[in-house]
């Protein structure tokens, strides 16, 4: 929903304008990343695609953590730009905290 505002109400579903957007501004690049990468995830979302990867299934889908990354700091970007980051440094702080806490159950099952 949200790509999809960008693309039809703010670029006018001109290509163009999109390209350019997403080399102009930073916060647009990493936030289409993120949307390509999201695409990835949900199009190996199906049984049938877990059973054809194996393996590869749980490695790709582990990319979920860079995209949440890249989610964040498309976030941050956005709203720094209006001096506005309250709400940004509250994902930001979310994220950090779920993510520390995978880090800490991989570490004790390490153990």
């Amino acid at each position: 929903m949200h790509f999809m505002a960008w693309v039809w109400w703010d670029r006018g579903l001109d290509p163009a304008a999109m390209l350019q957007d997403i080399g102009e501004r930073p916060f647009i690049t990493v936030g289409c990343a993120a949307f390509v990468l999201m695409m990835a995830l949900a199009a190996t979302s199906t049984q049938w695609a877990m059973r054809r990867l194996g393996k590869r299934w749980q490695q790709l889908h582990r990319a979920i953590y860079a995209i949440g990354l890249l989610a964040v700091l498309h976030y941050w970007w956005h709203k720094a730009g209006k001096n506005d980051l309250a709400q940004p440094l509250l994902y930001a702080s979310v994220l950090a905290l779920l993510l520390g806490w995978r880090i800490v159950a991989w570490w004790r099952r390490r153990a």
